[in-house]
């Protein structure tokens, strides 16, 4: 699940623990934590995607495709959403929002979608 899930799940005590990163919305005081390591992502597209064609992709050239994104507050979202802004590029206009990685992985491989995930996770 996201952190945002994860912590509240924490504070219910559903979980004895989490990995997971504390919620902007939520008071860190709540909870003991520890950093293990800065998060690195990529964008991930199936075998044979139109820029898959091992040139540099600019970041506009993505904007006409889909996009799996994890929930609004996701940290990787906004992540993308800053260099798609900062850069002076409209965001995406068909975007799945999904916390869930099974989904993501069958909407890359079954389509022209691109996803943000973790470089573990790739």
């Amino acid at each position: 699940e996201t952190s945002n899930v994860l912590a509240r799940e924490l504070i219910a005590s559903r979980h004895d623990f989490i990995i997971a990163r504390i919620p902007d919305d939520l008071n860190p005081r709540l909870f003991e934590s520890r950093v293990i390591g800065v998060e690195k992502a990529c964008l991930i597209v199936r075998r044979g995607h139109p820029l898959a064609s091992g040139k540099t992709v600019r970041l506009e050239q993505t904007a006409s495709y889909d996009w799996v994104f994890q929930s609004g507050g996701s940290p990787l979202r906004q992540a993308m959403e800053s260099n798609f802004l900062n850069r002076d590029i409209a965001l995406p206009d068909r975007i799945l929002n999904t916390s869930s990685l099974l989904l993501t992985l069958v909407m890359v491989a079954q389509s022209d979608a691109i996803a943000p995930v973790s470089i573990q996770v790739a």
